[in-house]
């Protein structure tokens, strides 16, 4: 997924993914974020074997987020 929103600077990628983890200016977009959407998704992705990241070239410049989930054999129609 890739948005044109507020980006993300290099200093918020630390907490991104934390619990109740915020970026510097993301509750001026988003004033009712309880920071705890990226946190639960990171859990969801990696309790079924994958990883989530997400990239910016920094403040104003939009994010992209990937998901990677792994495939088994069972799951392959």
């Amino acid at each position: 997924m890739k948005d044109t929103g507020i980006g993300i600077t290099e200093e918020d990628k630390k907490r991104l993914f934390t619990e109740g983890g915020h970026g510097k200016d993301s509750q001026k977009v988003n004033v009712h974020s309880t920071g705890y959407g990226l946190f639960i998704a990171k859990n969801i992705v990696e309790a079924h074997g994958g990883t989530i990241r997400a990239e910016s070239e920094g403040a104003g410049k939009g994010s992209t987020f990937i998901v990677e989930l792994p495939i088994t054999s069972s799951s392959v129609v």
